[in-house]
């Protein structure tokens, strides 16, 4: 049964962002659960500021993870990632989120992450930007 940990600690960079520590989010996979949707939400955002979110995911299965494919999507959304070819068991892989709210409102996004071996993991983003915090 191959599973995956998903770490979640919100990284805010001083200068970009006036904002508070979350509580880590913690997620574990399984390829027999489904059901690998999560909700991510950045808050009240100055607008052309920026609010990053670091989720360290780690293979905490028993077999290798095959790495297919990334993508996010969404206004004001971009992400990087280290994940590369095979996750071996016990290996992690860096994905850091950046929220950059181009105007004022409600923007939503996703982020996908799929393996070959489990079904994608799918993170709803949701943020808000705002005139003045």
């Amino acid at each position: 049964m191959s599973k995956i940990f998903l770490f979640a600690a919100v990284l805010l960079l001083a200068p970009f962002s006036q904002a508070e520590y979350d509580i880590p989010l913690n997620i574990e996979m399984n390829s027999a659960d489904p059901a690998n949707s999560y909700s991510y939400n950045f808050g009240r955002v100055r607008v052309n500021s920026v609010r990053y979110a670091r989720f360290d995911v780690t293979n905490t299965g028993d077999t290798p993870l095959t790495f297919q494919a990334a993508s996010i999507s969404g206004p004001g959304y971009s992400a990087n990632h280290s994940c590369r070819g095979v996750l071996e068991v016990s290996e992690k892989c860096l994905v850091e989120i950046r929220y950059w709210p181009p105007f004022e409102g409600f923007q939503s996004g996703q982020f996908q992450l799929k393996f070959k071996e489990l079904s994608p993991l799918v993170i709803r983003l949701l943020g808000q930007g705002v005139k003045d915090l």
